[in-house]
């Protein structure tokens, strides 16, 4: 029998809800009537299962509707195998040339009726809909083929002719809407005096203006996907440490950067290695005018100020450096000894720590250690991983300023071969986001193969560049 995809699953109890909700038994009856599974029901179908889970609806909505599909499924199944077999035939009829088909444009099909020539139904690939009864139904609530989100024959039949040619529109409606990034005052959301920016649910405080030298600079960058709303969740706990794991120049510190940009909040940035001394994290006693003064080093100072510091690598930093930063992690609070004084420190309620880390178990960060549970367990810690093609695409015309979409693209083309390459373990040198960046401006005053080679090829090994240029060559069609 044929499989049902979960997002079938989900909008068909989304509409189950919706329907019951209006007339619970109205539309229970309409499940098993005419326009809907009535002809599909055998002796495998239990209907007082169904009407049990009907009741049950009235008390425990979740729990009622995952029976109520659960007896629906076999009839669900059979339902959509008959419009696969209807499909098959009503191809053969249109290679026969006794029926015909219209592309439309934007996934929009015409299709004719088999047995009313002349009539057109028209059968939207991109939305799952079909202008047919049997589909839209003649009142409320529409036809079973709507609720439960299967293609009719119709459907079907353009999707044998057409969806080849809209795959990545289809591909694309198939994908979660992209989050709204947006400034909202207070009234919107809670009775203070504060503004925060929101994303999803998710809504992050920001501070007053300030000429505070830590608030990075503007960042061109564009929250997507729901790896921002995690991070914005986690900055908003003050008892919360997080991590970003990802690829280099993927935009794991400029996310960082961008939020707090917008949340105007000074931000500390450590680049983890084992030059950095305790002094350098902590602080030290310095000699200044004939006496001794305790100047704080970069942790210190963002737990006392309430800043957000960003260590990248932590695992590289040195060992005395480490138990401080074990201090933070559990207790947001450190213990130093100045001058032979013992100091207790406190972080600051907006403080935040934040770590950035390569994934160790790629094969392009051969020398990462990685993190021992005890440590990657204290954090909240989420997967950042390259934008997708179009967003990726106008972030680099954006920061490169460079607005040739066509050369940029076929760069991004060459970049998902060799990242690919890469993920299997057959080459170990990348192409990232900051590079492709830096090609896109370079390729404003060069052309593009000195561009590429100054900015990507030039940094891989011999191996892999040779690769490399066999992707840029083909893709830009050089011999």
């Amino acid at each position: 029998m044929p499989i049902i995809k979960p997002r079938a699953e989900k909008r068909f109890k989304e509409l189950l809800e919706f329907y019951f909700d209006k007339n619970l038994k109205k539309h229970a009856d309409y499940l098993l009537g005419y326009m809907g599974f009535k002809k599909y029901i055998d002796h495998n179908f239990n209907p007082n299962e169904f009407l049990e889970a009907v009741e049950q609806y009235k008390i425990d909505k979740k729990n009622a509707l995952d029976r109520i599909f659960n007896c629906l499924k076999p009839l669900y199944e059979a339902k959509l195998l008959e419009e696969k077999e209807k499909a098959m035939k009503l191809v053969d009829r249109v290679n026969r040339k006794e029926m015909r088909l219209n592309d439309l444009g934007n996934g929009k099909i015409q299709v004719e009726s088999e047995s009313r020539p002349g009539t057109f139904f028209e059968a939207d690939l991109i939305n799952h809909t079909c202008s047919c009864e049997l589909f839209t139904g003649k009142g409320k609530p529409p036809a079973i083929n709507f609720w439960t989100g299967i293609y009719d024959k119709h459907q079907m039949l353009a999707h044998e002719f057409f969806g080849h040619k809209y795959h990545k529109m289809i591909d694309e409606a198939k994908k979660p809407k992209k989050q709204k990034f947006s400034f909202k005052k207070s009234e919107d959301i809670e009775a203070d005096s504060s503004e925060f920016i929101v994303y999803g649910k998710q809504k992050l405080k920001i501070r007053e203006k300030s000429d505070n030298s830590f608030i990075p600079g503007e960042e061109n960058h564009i929250l997507e996907g729901g790896a921002p709303e995690i991070i914005i969740s986690s900055l908003n706990d003050p008892e919360d440490n997080l991590h970003l794991i990802g690829p280099s120049g993927c935009g794991k510190t400029t996310i960082i950067k961008f939020l707090a940009n917008k949340t105007n909040t000074p931000l500390i940035i450590i680049a983890g290695n084992h030059d950095i001394t305790a002094d350098d994290f902590i602080g030290t006693m310095t000699a200044e005018n004939g006496t001794t003064k305790w100047n704080d080093g970069a942790l210190l100072t963002a737990m006392k100020c309430g800043y957000w510091l960003m260590i990248q690598e932590p695992n590289a930093i040195m060992h005395g450096c480490q138990k401080y930063l074990d201090s933070v992690i559990d207790f947001k609070e450190v213990f130093i000894t100045s001058a032979g004084t013992p100091i207790h420190v406190k972080a600051h309620p907006d403080f935040r720590l934040i770590c950035c880390s390569n994934p160790p178990d790629s094969p392009l960060y051969k020398g990462v250690s990685e993190h021992s549970f005890e440590f990657i367990d204290r954090f909240t810690v989420v997967n950042v991983d390259y934008a997708d093609k179009k967003t990726e695409l106008k972030l680099i015309k954006e920061k490169s300023g460079n607005k040739d979409a066509v050369t940029i693209e076929q760069m991004l083309n060459v970049a998902k071969e060799v990242r690919n390459a890469c993920n299997e373990g057959k080459l170990y040198s990348t192409i990232t986001t900051r590079g492709l960046i830096n090609f896109a401006k370079k390729n404003l005053h060069f052309d593009i193969k000195t561009a590429a080679e100054v900015t990507i090829f030039s940094k891989m090994n011999s191996k892999d560049r040779e690769a490399a240029l066999r992707f840029f060559n083909s893709v830009f069609k050089i011999k």
